[in-house]
């Protein structure tokens, strides 16, 4: 019998700007990146700027939410105990991000947005671009946006999509081809990962939930942003997880806070960076989830590009 993968039609868009002077970025880029993509995306969708969201008529209806805060719609089959669902966009930032900004070098930072959300690129692309004008980190350093360029995950070169603000033709997401599974591969973490809800185990990873949870943030992505549930076996996939064994574990936690405005406070957001080889030749089942997710992230803040990772096949 076939078993159902997922097909979650994606996108990756890489901003890329200009500084105007000198300045130092926050010590956390990608809590900096979320936090200003948020402010300017309410800020531009938001038509009851007064109102608290959750108690907002259009709550349902606002591109907002939509983007970037989550509400679970009422009439949902699945995470019916919880008030939000994981939302549709996912930072990507690397770990060589600058230091320091020099005038008139570029700046970049990239973002995946899945199903429907790609629709909605030409609000995101004016919540960035109004973010760097607005001026970023304690300096206020101002970039201006230069271009943005489309990566769809099928190997086609990349396409330049805006520039100079003006939007140009836009390719419509593609699921991510998933290649034949190799019998071990290396999970390396390219962003600090912390592992959320049952999911953290001993030492902060855990193997078996953490393929789970890669299995459950496929399947409520694709449910809640192309309406079209995930029937997977999931005892089945409970059960490989189970099988699956680490090879070499090389992890080290990396420590990180950053200002939460929601809280008023900092927070952590340190985690495990490194890597952890997997046998995967009695669980292959699991292979379309683990490599789906070098896309969607996985973790703890996974939106703001934490837990991000990529793999590679290890010679047998």
């Amino acid at each position: 019998m076939d078993i159902e993968q997922p097909r979650l039609p994606l996108s990756l868009y890489s901003f890329r700007y200009l500084a105007d002077a000198d300045f130092r970025p926050a010590a956390d880029p990608r809590g900096l990146w979320h936090g200003v993509f948020g402010l300017h995306l309410r800020r531009q969708c938001c038509v009851v700027p007064a109102t608290d969201c959750t108690g907002c008529l259009l709550l349902h209806q606002c591109q907002y939410s939509y983007l970037f805060s989550g509400p679970r719609p009422p009439a949902s089959d699945l995470m019916r105990r919880y008030d939000r669902v994981p939302v549709p966009h996912a930072f990507r930032i690397d770990q060589d991000y600058p230091e320091v900004v020099r005038a008139g070098e570029a700046l970049a930072v990239s973002l995946v947005l899945v199903g429907e959300a790609n629709t909605r690129l030409p609000l995101v692309i004016q919540a960035l671009a109004a973010a760097g004008q607005a001026g970023l980190g304690p300096q206020r350093g101002r970039v201006w946006l230069h271009d943005v360029t489309q990566h769809l995950p099928d190997g086609r070169p990349p396409q330049l999509v805006g520039s100079h603000g003006r939007l140009l033709a836009v390719q419509p997401p593609e699921p991510p081809p998933t290649p034949p599974a190799p019998a071990a591969v290396r999970i390396r973490f390219r962003s600090p990962y912390k592992a959320s809800g049952q999911a953290a185990g001993a030492g902060g990873f855990s193997l078996g939930p953490f393929l789970m949870a890669l299995v459950r943030r496929a399947s409520l992505l694709q449910y809640f942003y192309t309406g079209r549930q995930l029937e997977a076996p999931f005892d089945t996939l409970k059960a490989a997880s189970e099988r699956a064994q680490v090879i070499e574990r090389a992890l080290r936690h990396q420590s990180a806070s950053r200002f939460a405005a929601r809280h008023g406070q900092r927070v952590d957001t340190g985690g495990l960076i490194g890597h952890v080889d997997l046998d995967l030749s009695d669980s292959t089942a699991l292979w379309p989830y683990l490599h789906l997710g070098q896309w969607l992230n996985v973790g703890k803040n996974a939106s703001m590009g934490f837990g991000w990772y990529e793999l590679l096949s290890l010679a047998g």
